[in-house]
């Protein structure tokens, strides 16, 4: 698929106002998780839906970390503890704090990958929490039309990166979609998600 060309959907927005709307997104959606869900399977091969949990709450310590120059913990260390709904907003709140500062958005931070811009690692947070949200949304069946808005958002930010795909990989390579489908389901499909799979009905 071609990269869009022109200024990109979210141009005028701040990509820190980007990431906590999704994170909104994302905290209402784990509110909606019932107890015996968090064992349930979701799209991601590797993760229950604890797991998928844990892997975003483990994403907020490590670009916390990043943005404040610390040791960065490893991304497969369990950080849950017994309330996965307290350790998000917990972690949240504190990444939140620190992608605030003015000098985020302009510096320079060192990644596990290498030095990053900090406006570009708040958007990779901001695409983390949608594009889990949607996984969240399915794997607990629960609506998975996330706002249109913040996904056509994402999804031009993500058309405008080379995408790391295939096994063993963040991104799995992308799946067929139309464009009657909704934003939400749109992204998912480019994010590699086989938008097709009927979705777990809530229980």
């Amino acid at each position: 698929m071609e990269k869009p060309s022109g200024p990109p959907v979210d141009a005028q927005r701040d990509p820190r106002q980007l990431h906590q709307d999704a994170a909104v997104v994302f905290a209402d959606l784990l509110a909606g998780v019932r107890p015996g869900q968090w064992t349930d399977p979701t799209g991601c091969p590797d993760w229950d839906v604890r797991g998928l949990v844990n892997h975003v709450v483990n994403g907020n310590l490590r670009f916390l970390a990043i943005v404040t120059r610390r040791p960065v913990p490893d991304r497969d260390e369990f950080v849950l503890g017994e309330d996965p709904v307290e350790a998000f907003h917990t972690t949240l709140a504190a990444l939140v704090a620190e992608f605030a500062r003015d000098d985020v958005p302009t510096g320079e931070f060192l990644t596990p990958g290498g030095p990053e811009p900090g406006h570009q690692l708040v958007r990779t947070r901001f695409i983390e929490l949608l594009v889990h949200g949607w996984d969240l949304a399915r794997a607990t069946g629960q609506n998975a039309e996330l706002d249109p808005a913040l996904c056509r958002a994402c999804l031009d930010i993500l058309r405008r990166r080379s995408l790391p795909r295939g096994p063993g990989r963040p991104f799995a390579e992308e799946r067929p979609a139309t464009d009657a489908l909704h934003p939400a389901d749109r992204l998912a499909a480019f994010a590699g998600r086989d938008v097709t799979r009927t979705p777990r009905p809530g229980r």
